[in-house]
């Protein structure tokens, strides 16, 4: 209660005591003011801060409150006035706090300049409508009169806020993106992620692949009960091009014809500069090209897609060698001046045998294919003694490879006059028994030794000794080599071709490069094969780049 007083001083007309009553009623008003209570003003001070001043409903503010006594003061108290419906909860302060009147009260004194401090957590209700809400409070002393507080006293709740991050907003194609929603009290979404009008997802934090290059621009329309509202990011994705490519062979004889393989992810246009000398040579974008001369040439591929360009240089990328080689092989022929007659019968055999990138260095005859070496000589003379039909066998060989010819029932001894010889011959020519032999086809940088596989003659359930194959790759590359069984004993090989002890099935393997594979391969005659005379299969092996 502050107590006003009123003081009437009567003033006479004798001027001589004029100076004594003046110094009286000075004396008198500072004993009044001495004697008057203490007014609120300039005794006490109450500041609020605001943590946030935008917030959405469900979110959570800090609150501050500072009482400082700016002279000596007893009992100081403050009381807050929140809006309805929101919940404080007390954090830090000093005093007594009363729940019902959202006051805090001090008991003890404070002398100028101290202060008390409150801090506490507003939250705002989840169905809490936008618009702008007031805080006010007063802060008071004993024998004082209550004082309003300064400071902040205004929080504002906002609608629909829109927005959101991604994790990475470049790099090449394809580009996965994960875009995070950060938008306030929105509970619907609608992404547009390359700026065309369409809506391509309708989840909060969705995850989308750019493949072609390009910039993009982001559009977000977050939804929620209080309407809606639109994020743009414009530019906001740089997908760029990140050019290569492959070639079907690296390395070959000339004229090497290369199929390159364009591997860029996202170009729509391709500018190839086939022996990196600055000029375009192809604009397709899986060219082929010849490459007629030798020489270790570079490659060079531009690629263009939606305003990004990429070029990529691969240096010696194709190696062309001087001169095609051919792979050496060996074949076996032969033919006599006579093949039949009465006995005592002389027949000269002539060697018609032929090799290709080798020589032939020896000749071994078996006249009458009982697996003993009769003769060496290139061109040898024979005399059969005794009546019958004979098969005769050539082996020739350069050293290291060989090719066999056996010719059934090629010499036939006897006369019209002896019936029993001509029954032998015919069981003779009856013989269930096949000379077998394989030639060797390998692909390009592709060396397979040796280049003819001698099988032997074999009979019916037969199996010949092994051979070791040698696969080597010539390339500066790995290679997938696959092998195929082709001409006219393909079926038979097919079903008795054995590799590393397998049954044939067809080869494939990938041979590292400069290196060389091996497999071991025998030929397992079926038990129920009919057959006489020769056959010759063909092993063709094709390779590409791994």
């Amino acid at each position: 209660m502050v107590t006003k007083l009123k003081i009437i001083f009567n003033i006479g007309v004798n001027m001589r005591y004029k100076r004594t009553f003046s110094i009286l009623t000075v004396a008198c008003f500072f004993l009044l003011i001495l004697a008057t209570p203490v007014m609120a003003a300039g005794e006490l001070t109450v500041t609020r801060t605001i943590s946030d001043s935008e917030v959405c409903a469900g979110d959570t503010v800090r609150v501050t409150l500072v009482l400082t006594a700016d002279q000596y003061i007893e009992g100081p108290a403050i009381q807050e006035e929140i809006p309805s419906g929101w919940e404080l909860t007390e954090i830090s302060d000093t005093g007594s706090y009363k729940e019902e009147t959202t006051e805090w009260i001090w008991s003890s004194k404070m002398n100028s300049g101290d202060q008390k401090t409150v801090i506490y957590d507003l939250t705002v209700p989840d169905d809490a409508e936008a618009g702008t809400y007031n805080l006010s409070g007063i802060g008071s002393a004993h024998e004082i009169d209550d004082i309003s507080i300064k400071g902040d006293h205004q929080i504002t709740v906002v609608g629909v806020i829109a927005d959101f991050t991604s994790n990475v907003t470049s790099g090449s194609a394809p580009l996965a993106v994960k875009f995070n929603d950060t938008s306030t009290a929105a509970t619907s979404w609608q992404w547009d992620f390359d700026g065309d009008g369409t809506i391509d997802s309708i989840e909060q934090d969705p995850d989308h692949t750019y493949t072609e290059a390009g910039i993009y621009t982001v559009k977000l329309i977050a939804t929620g009960e209080d309407g809606s509202e639109t994020e743009t990011k414009t530019d906001y994705i740089t997908v760029s091009l990140d050019a290569d490519f492959s070639a079907n062979v690296t390395s070959g004889d000339d004229p090497l014809t290369v199929k390159f393989t364009d591997a860029t992810k996202g170009a729509v246009s391709w500018e190839w500069d086939l022996d990196n000398d600055g000029t375009v040579d192809s604009t397709e974008q899986n060219p082929v090209h010849t490459y007629a001369s030798s020489g270790d040439y570079s490659v060079k591929l531009t690629a263009y897609g939606n305003g990004n360009s990429d070029s990529v240089v691969k240096s010696n990328y194709i190696s062309v060698s001087s001169g095609s080689v051919t792979p050496s092989f060996l074949d076996a022929d032969f033919t006599a001046n006579t093949t039949s007659g009465k006995a005592p019968l002389s027949v000269k055999f002539t060697d018609l045998s032929t090799a290709s990138g080798t020589t032939i260095t020896s000749w071994k005859w078996d006249f009458n294919n009982d697996g003993m070496v009769d003769s060496t000589e290139q061109n040898p003379v024979h005399t059969y003694t005794e009546n019958g039909t004979y098969a005769v066998k050539l082996i020739v060989s350069d050293g290291s490879d060989s090719d066999a010819l056996t010719e059934m029932g090629y010499i036939v001894v006897g006369g019209d006059d002896d019936d029993d010889d001509d029954d032998d011959v015919y069981n003779s020519y009856e013989a269930t028994s096949i000379s077998l032999s394989a030639t060797i086809i390998p692909a390009i940088s592709i060396e397979v030794t040796p280049g003819t596989l001698d099988f032997g003659t074999l009979s019916a359930g037969e199996e010949s000794s092994e051979h070791t194959l040698h696969i080597k790759n010539k390339g500066a590359t790995d290679t997938k080599v696959t092998a195929q069984v082709t001409d006219v004993a393909k079926g038979l090989y097919e079903d008795g071709l054995m590799l590393n002890s397998g049954t044939w099935d067809g080869y494939t393997n990938v041979v590292d490069s400069e290196t060389t594979e091996s497999v071991q391969t025998s030929l397992h005659v079926p038990d129920d094969f009919i057959g006489i005379g020769s056959m010759e299969g063909k092993l063709v092996f094709w390779a590409e780049v791994s």
